[in-house]
């Protein structure tokens, strides 16, 4: 492989991991994942390509560890994947990272893995009162995006109750987007 006859630029290597990571088999994705370990700002092309592969690496769980990165894309990106890849034996460290004041895509990433990780129960627990507003928000944005039936009493309770409106917003689109959310 070029990569590894180091015949790639630096500068295109995003571009190749994120190909690798939307068109190879699992052999080639944990390639690219092993990158990615040595250097983590690959990690969003990585994720970025995964969106489209349905190879999941043998070494997929090796993501966890940059759920501790400085780099809040490389956060995002390695919740992303956890998601993705049904990193199973997350969702505690997924659950932990949903309180902590990170960003709110990073949060709202978060809670989408939980979901994908069909961890409502989860999602259920920061969607009730007495969550920070934001953690809320991010929990019954996922909630509702997967069973917006389940989730619409929490939603009223916070929307009925919010002290900063601004990103109510994403509430609403999670049950608009969802065919019975309506």
């Amino acid at each position: 492989m070029l990569v590894n006859l180091n015949k790639i630029d630096q500068a295109n290597l995003p571009n190749t991991a994120k190909t690798i990571a939307s068109l190879g088999s699992v052999a080639e994705v944990d390639f690219a994942l092993s990158l990615a370990e040595k250097q983590p700002e690959l990690l969003p092309s990585i994720a970025a390509g995964a969106r489209h592969n349905s190879a999941k690496p043998s070494g997929a769980d090796s993501v966890l560890m940059h759920l501790e990165s400085d780099d809040p894309l490389v956060r995002k990106a390695a919740a992303e994947l956890i998601g993705t890849w049904q990193v199973k034996t997350a969702s505690v460290l997924l659950a932990k990272r949903m309180s902590e004041g990170r960003a709110t895509l990073e949060r709202l990433t978060i809670a989408r893995s939980l979901a994908r990780l069909n961890r409502l129960d989860r999602l259920q627990y920061f969607a009730k009162r007495g969550q920070a507003e934001f953690v809320r928000v991010a929990a019954i944005t996922a909630w509702a995006e997967v069973n917006p039936e389940a989730a619409r009493l929490a939603a009223v309770d916070l929307l009925a109750n919010a002290k900063n409106t601004a990103k109510l917003p994403q509430i609403f689109s999670a049950f608009i987007n969802h065919a019975s959310g309506a």
